[in-house]
């Protein structure tokens, strides 16, 4: 290791010897390399890098900028040190580094955009390429398909006397509200957070019946993996929500409800009623993510004290 100094400016430089007739300086993370063919001499080596000090110094206060840059960001749970740098390339690029760091390269126009921007959209790209479902739907795995077998109403259509209803049932594929069909969105399925502080009531509603409630074995299943996931593999478990929404149709009118999971049973805790009715249920909640196969779970089990270390 050798250093030359230029006033304020004091370069650390290594120098690595190998068996070529080039050489070549790089500096990355503000570290300076020096590769020499074998012969060179120290001083030979340091009479080409003192000829390229300014280059050398431009390059070391580049990775000061980029390490101004640094922030830290939760995912999956881990704390990751996100470094920014830019540079003279076309196409931005990610980089996993060892000790939860993350380096991000993108073009010197997007110095315009602001960090904070760039963390955002880099992030959200991330996990579209972790996960290929964002949230998987319990029916999709199951071998029943006819759920008339499970419950007798399933998939019929009723006419509510009273028609408040929850503004994402617009969407939702075969319910009716004003004529109009949804065609949008299956059962666990939601694409944007909505907060509905109204009573929106429709002039005609037609509601379909999805409730269905079974105790759940491992037979059910398409694969036995997802009766350990959506029904901890029928443990005395404490009462979850999963994601998936659902229609029941009693006596005084249709319920809107969310899916939970209690003791092995699928069942449905109610949140809101046609006739306009609130209703509170306090539950933890359970979805269940597929990720794309060159994703590993490479430490824990799931637990609070031992969550899963994802890579």
């Amino acid at each position: 290791m050798s250093i030359f100094g230029r006033k304020s400016n004091v370069i650390t430089y290594t120098v690595n010897k190998a068996v070529n007739t080039s050489m070549y300086i790089t500096v990355q993370n503000g570290e300076v390399v020096v590769n020499a063919p074998w012969y060179f001499t120290a001083n030979k080596i340091q009479q080409i890098v003192q000829e390229k000090k300014n280059w050398i110094l431009s390059k070391m206060q580049e990775c000061d900028e980029n390490l101004s840059n640094m922030q830290s960001v939760k995912i999956f749970g881990k704390n990751y040190d996100i470094q920014v740098n830019y540079e003279k390339i076309k196409n931005p690029e990610l980089n996993l580094k060892e000790n939860y760091k993350i380096q991000i390269i993108l073009p010197i126009k997007y110095r315009k955009v602001g960090n904070e921007q760039v963390l955002k959209m880099t992030i959200e790209k991330m996990y579209e390429q972790i996960a290929e479902n964002e949230i998987e739907d319990i029916m999709e795995k199951m071998i029943e398909t006819n759920y008339t077998n499970i419950t007798a109403n399933y998939g019929k259509q009723f006419t509510p006397t009273n028609k408040y209803y929850p503004s994402i049932l617009l969407k939702e594929k075969g319910q009716n509200v004003n004529g109009i069909v949804g065609t949008e969105l299956n059962e666990s399925e939601q694409k944007e957070l909505i907060n509905q502080t109204t009573k929106p009531q429709a002039t005609s509603l037609e509601v379909k019946y999805t409730y269905w409630c079974k105790t759940m074995t491992i037979s059910d299943f398409k694969n036995s993996k997802y009766y350990e996931l959506f029904i901890n593999n029928g443990s005395n478990y404490s009462t979850y929500w999963m994601s998936s929404r659902c229609i029941d149709y009693p006596s005084g009118g249709a319920r809107f409800n969310i899916s939970r999971v209690h003791s092995g049973d699928v069942r449905a805790s109610s949140l809101y009623n046609t006739n306009g009715a609130e209703y509170s249920d306090v539950n933890a909640f359970r979805p269940v993510v597929t990720l794309n196969s060159n994703v590993q779970i490479i430490s824990g089990n799931g637990s609070t004290d031992s969550p899963f270390n994802i890579q």
